[in-house]
């Protein structure tokens, strides 16, 4: 029915080291969430991956919930190393405007649902003014 969350490979899914073009920023935006869906114990979460496979929208609308539920499964180490990815995707200068969107809505969403991100507020500012 689900995979299971193996915090590692999570992690790897956040670096984003080689993405410089608005292209590939899309396509890992895309992957993480798919991947996140994939990762779902909600069954009504589950099955949504393939649809957004092939619909960008849908795994940007859904990446917020996705990645809260994974996150209940990671140790701190883990969250502590998604954060810091997370982190490093505020300060890339290359961004596109949809995925700075996203990370800002996560923060939020996080901060509102059971457990903020541990993300500066200052960065989190910084990137809403890019």
């Amino acid at each position: 029915m689900y995979k299971k969350i193996e915090p590692d490979d999570l992690v790897v899914k956040f670096d984003t080291e080689q993405r410089k073009l608005k292209e590939e920023w899309q396509e890992w935006m895309r992957n993480t969430s798919v991947e996140l869906l994939k990762l779902s114990r909600f069954l009504v979460l589950n099955p949504c991956s393939s649809i957004a496979e092939m619909y960008q929208t849908l795994a940007y609308e859904l990446f917020n919930i996705a990645f809260d539920l994974a996150w209940y499964f990671l140790n701190d180490k883990h969250k502590e190393l998604i954060v810091q990815h997370l982190v490093r995707i505020i300060k890339a200068e290359n961004i596109p405007l949809q995925i700075s969107q996203t990370i800002l809505n996560l923060a939020e969403f996080m901060q509102h649902d059971k457990e903020r991100l541990q993300i500066d507020i200052s960065s989190l500012g910084e990137l809403a003014e890019k």
